[in-house]
C-alpha cells in the first residue's frame, strides 16, 4: 500500500517507516490497521519522526478495536518520535510474568513480604495497562510495559520490565529514560531483558538483564549487570538482583529487611519455559 524503509541488517521482525511518507494522518492510520491485521506472527512495527497528535489518535483509534487491540502492544517516546507496534508477543517476551509469580511466592511463603505489602503492591502485565502520565519532556508518550510493580495509591510503577529481542534493544535503551526521566520521580528501577538467538540454526539463545535507576546526582546508570544464559562457567550461585524496598513502599514497611531480592535463578526457569514453548534452548 505505502512504500516502507527497512535500513540494511535488520531483522524480519522489524520493519521500520517514516511517518514523512504519509501525506496525512488518515494514511497513516490505515498502515497501521494494515500492518496489524496482516501480521500473523511475531513482528514490531516502527514508525520514525511521528508526531504527538498521530501518536495519540491512532493510539486510541486502537486501543477502541478490540480486534486490533488484543494482539499488540503500543508505545510512543515523545522524545524521540518514534512509535512502535509490538504485535504478537511470543512466550519470551512474557517470560518475566512468570519470573515474578515465582518471586512474590518465594516472598510470601518464605515471610520476607508481609501480607500488608503483598496488598499494597499491584503487580500488572503490559497488555490494557496503557501509562501515559509522565513529565516533560515525555509529556505525550505512551507505554505499555511488558509488567510493572506499581502500589496502590501512585500513578506510575515503582518497578518496571521490559523485554525484547537484540533488535529492538535500541528503542528500550531510549524507553528506560522515558520512565526514569518521565516518570515523576516515582519510577524506581527498571530492568531491561534482552535476548538473542545464536548458532547457525538460530535454536540457542542468549539472554542478559540489566538494572538501571537514578544515582544521587540525579544521573541515570545502570546499577548491575547479569548473564541468564549462558550460565557463566565460573558461577558458583545464582546472583540476585537487590531491590530496595524503600523504593517499593517509601515508609509504609518500617522494620523490614532494606531490599527483595530479584532470583536470576528464578528467570532462568521461567525464560527455559518460554523458550521450550517456542521450540529453542538455553545458549
Amino acid at each position: 500500500m505505502f512504500p516502507v524503509s527497512t535500513p540494511e541488517g535488520s531483522s524480519p521482525t522489524e520493519v521500520v517507516t517514516q511517518a514523512e511518507i504519509f501525506n496525512t494522518y488518515e494514511y497513516f492510520r490505515i498502515h497501521v490497521r494494515s500492518g496489524i491485521e496482516e501480521t500473523h506472527s511475531f513482528r514490531e512495527l516502527v514508525y520514525l519522526d511521528v508526531s504527538e497528535d498521530w501518536a495519540g489518535e491512532v493510539t486510541r483509534y486502537v486501543d477502541s478495536n478490540h480486534k486490533l487491540k488484543v494482539d499488540c502492544r503500543i508505545n510512543y517516546n515523545s522524545m524521540t518520535k518514534t512509535f512502535w507496534v509490538r504485535v504478537k508477543p511470543e512466550a519470551i517476551h512474557g517470560c518475566q510474568v512468570d519470573w515474578m509469580r515465582r518471586q512474590f511466592t518465594a516472598w510470601s511463603t518464605s515471610g520476607v513480604l508481609s501480607s500488608s505489602e503483598d496488598w499494597f503492591l499491584n503487580p500488572e502485565i503490559g497488555t490494557g495497562t496503557t501509562m501515559r502520565d509522565f513529565q516533560a519532556p515525555y509529556t505525550s508518550s505512551i507505554k505499555e510495559p511488558d509488567y510493572m510493580l506499581r502500589c496502590r495509591d501512585t500513578r506510575q510503577p515503582q518497578l518496571v520490565i521490559e523485554a525484547s529481542w537484540a533488535e529492538s534493544w535500541s528503542r528500550l535503551l531510549d524507553d528506560k529514560h522515558l520512565w526514569l526521566a518521565g516518570g515523576n520521580g516515582e519510577v524506581g528501577a527498571v530492568l531491561l531483558l534482552q535476548w538473542l538467538k545464536v548458532g547457525s540454526l538460530g535454536k540457542r539463545v542468549c539472554g542478559l538483564v540489566e538494572l538501571y535507576g537514578v544515582d544521587e546526582h540525579g544521573n541515570i546508570v545502570m546499577k548491575q549487570r547479569e548473564s541468564i544464559f549462558p550460565v557463566p562457567p565460573s558461577e558458583e550461585t545464582a546472583p540476585v538482583i537487590p531491590i530496595s524496598r524503600h523504593m517499593l513502599f517509601g515508609t509504609r514497611s518500617p522494620g523490614q529487611a532494606p531490599t527483595l531480592s530479584l532470583d536470576i535463578s528464578r528467570l532462568r526457569e521461567a525464560a527455559t519455559k518460554a523458550l521450550g514453548l517456542m521450540g529453542l534452548l538455553p545458549a
